[in-house]
This record gives C-alpha cells, sequence and structure tokens, in this order.
C-alpha cells in the first residue's frame, strides 16, 4: 500500500540549468522506491553536470494523510525528506565552485 501511495507521486528534477531531472525509477516488484537520487557527472567539455530527482514533501504528505491516514510514521517521513533535499541542496550550492 505504500509503495502505491508513493507511485503515485511527482517526481521532481531539477538540473540547475545544467540537465533535465531524473524520473523515478520503481522496482520492477516495487519493493523500493526511489525517495531522493543526486548525480554528479562530468560532461564532455569538462563540466560538472548536476542530477536531483526527489519526492516533493508536501505531496509526500497529501499522499499519505488521503491514502493511508492509519500510517504512523508520515510526519517523521515527511520531515526526513525535508531535511534530504535540504542537505542535496546545499551540497549542489556547494559544488558550483566546479
Amino acid at each position: 500500500m505504500l509503495l502505491a501511495i508513493l507511485s503515485s507521486l511527482t517526481v521532481i528534477g531539477i538540473g540547475g540549468g545544467r540537465r533535465g531531472g531524473i524520473k523515478l525509477k520503481m522496482k520492477k516488484a516495487q519493493t523500493e522506491i526511489t525517495l531522493l537520487e543526486l548525480k554528479f557527472l562530468l560532461n564532455n567539455l569538462g563540466q560538472v553536470v548536476v542530477e536531483k530527482g526527489t519526492i516533493d514533501p508536501k505531496l509526500f504528505r497529501e499522499a499519505f494523510d488521503k491514502g493511508l491516514p492509519e500510517y504512523p510514521n508520515t510526519i517523521v517521513l515527511q520531515n526526513f525528506l525535508t531535511r534530504l533535499n535540504s542537505l542535496s541542496d546545499q551540497f549542489i550550492e556547494d559544488s558550483t565552485i566546479f
């Protein structure tokens, strides 16, 4: 049930003007879902390219409140996603010197 709700969420992909976002990748058995994916790549011009794919914490909360209201860790996971996004954004910002 959790994965069905998560798979209905929109994944936000950002490239910060570098490259397009990442699409949601589900395992075939749908036993796992990616909450955050962050890649640092080097292109043929020698530039660092950053790809980030994540689930919006607010959409996550809305989907769980609607689809699985009895789940006890919705707020904890929403806060975890918010923290992951914050840390990854800082990591991306710090990488702009390259």
